[in-house]
């Protein structure tokens, strides 16, 4: 996919909605978050969860026991500006399937970044699934092709989350940025939404006291 746009824009199942994240963990330790969006897909459907992508591919008995399902997934890397590392694995449920940067199922190992699938269930024609991504202090991540640093997480407690820092280089580009004569560069900009704007602050007044 071309023109992608990161984060600023984050619709996982393409419906127009942007989608919430949830936080699902906190790794004090290791200064690391888990989250997670839950997605209700139709078979063939694609969604993504920041550098991940996932395919519903089908849904299937389980030959191991005749009262569950499991689902097969087409999975892609989506950090770059076209996704790679296609790989298909089959979901089953329980516990969550964890991916490396290649896409490789396995065991998540100590200090590992990873992005992992939990399969919930198949009704009504369509497959709950939970997309779970960590990410951690210090590191750098990519969305479609734009890159994220983390500076920071803020844990006041082992259990407790108060926020994540986010930063992001200006893409380079042609032209030249607003209407100045200054061209597009990667410098680091903060980023501020449009219908966020500053708030007012008050009026300074200043008290001097001079020494006789």
């Amino acid at each position: 996919m071309v023109n992608q746009t990161g984060l600023g824009n984050f619709d996982g199942n393409a419906d127009g909605i942007p989608d919430l994240v949830d936080l699902a963990g906190i790794n004090s330790g290791q200064k690391a978050i888990d989250l997670s969006h839950i997605f209700v897909m139709a078979i063939g459907q694609i969604t993504q969860f920041l550098d991940h992508k996932v395919q519903l591919l089908g849904v299937y008995n389980d030959p191991n026991n005749a009262l569950n399902t499991f689902a097969k997934i087409r999975i892609w890397y989506a950090g770059n500006t076209y996704d790679d590392t296609s790989h298909i694995v089959d979901l089953y449920q329980g516990g969550p399937l964890f991916f490396d940067r290649n896409n490789t199922a396995g065991t998540l190992l100590p200090g590992q970044r990873s992005f992992h699938v939990t399969y919930l269930g198949y009704s009504g024609g369509k497959c709950t699934a939970r997309d779970w991504s960590m990410v951690m202090q210090g590191e750098t991540f990519y969305v479609n092709g734009a890159r994220y640093d983390i500076p920071f997480i803020y844990l006041p407690t082992s259990t407790t989350f108060k926020y994540i820092t986010l930063r992001t280089p200006l893409i380079k580009g042609e032209g030249t940025l607003d209407d100045s004569y200054h061209s597009i560069t990667n410098q680091y900009i903060v980023k501020i939404p449009s219908y966020n704007p500053f708030p007012m602050l008050p009026t300074i007044q200043w008290h001097l006291q001079h020494d006789r």
